[in-house]
C-alpha cells in the first residue's frame, strides 16, 4: 500500500492528472543517474499492480502529537455506511473513546477518512478508520487490554453506533519508508 497525502484536494486531484512520479523520484533521490532511477521504476512496475487507486478525506481525527516513524503499526478498519448518522456517530462516540486511549499511551492516533473515489452504492466501502500505534508491543497490549473498559451510557451508544456501518474488513500494516 501506498499512500500520499496532500495539503488539500484541488492538490490531490491536480497530481493525479500529472503524476510526475519520475520528478518525485529526482527529489528523492538527487545522487541517482537517469539509469538509475529507469531500473527502480522498473523494478516498481512489476512488483505491483495498481488495480485500485481510492482517494479519501481526513474527515476527523484525535489530537496528539504522534511521529509516524519507520516501524509504525496501523490497522485500517474498512467500512460501509449505512446511515446517514455514520460519521456523527464517529466522531460523538468513538472519537471520544479512541481519544482515552490515545491519552493513555495506548495507541498514537486514531482518525476517520471519507472515500471520495470510487463512489455509489457499488463502492466496496465508504470510509476507513485507522489506528496508528508505535509498534507491535504497544498494538499486542492495545489489543490484549481490548482497548479498556467503557462505562454503561458508552457501551449502550457503541451498540447503536454499530448499525450505522457495515464492518468490510481489518488491514494491517507496518511503514516500511517515508519520502518527503
Amino acid at each position: 500500500m501506498t499512500v500520499t497525502l496532500f495539503a488539500n484536494l484541488q492538490d490531490m486531484l491536480k497530481s493525479i492528472n500529472s503524476l510526475d512520479v519520475y520528478g518525485y523520484a529526482k527529489k528523492a533521490y538527487p545522487t541517482k543517474t537517469d539509469k538509475d532511477l529507469n531500473a527502480m521504476f522498473d523494478k516498481t512496475g512489476k512488483s505491483r499492480d495498481m488495480a485500485n487507486q481510492v482517494l479519501f478525506k481526513m474527515v476527523d481525527q484525535t489530537k496528539s502529537d504522534f511521529d509516524m516513524k519507520v516501524g509504525t503499526i496501523a490497522t485500517l478498519d474498512i467500512m460501509k455506511q449505512l446511515d446517514d448518522s455514520y460519521e456523527k456517530v464517529e466522531s460523538e462516540i468513538f472519537k471520544p473513546w479512541h481519544q482515552q486511549m490515545v491519552d493513555q499511551g495506548k495507541k498514537g492516533n486514531w482518525g476517520l477518512l471519507r472515500a471520495i473515489l470510487p463512489a455509489g452504492s457499488e463502492a466496496y466501502a465508504s470510509h476507513i478508520t485507522f489506528s496508528m500505534y508505535k509498534d507491535e508491543a504497544q498494538l499486542a497490549a492495545f489489543m490484549e487490554d481490548s482497548g479498556g473498559t467503557m462505562d454503561l451510557t458508552t457501551q449502550l451508544a457503541v451498540k447503536e453506533g454499530l448499525k450505522t456501518r457495515e464492518d468490510k474488513e481489518v488491514k494491517f500494516a507496518r511503514l516500511i519508508m517515508t519520502v518527503k
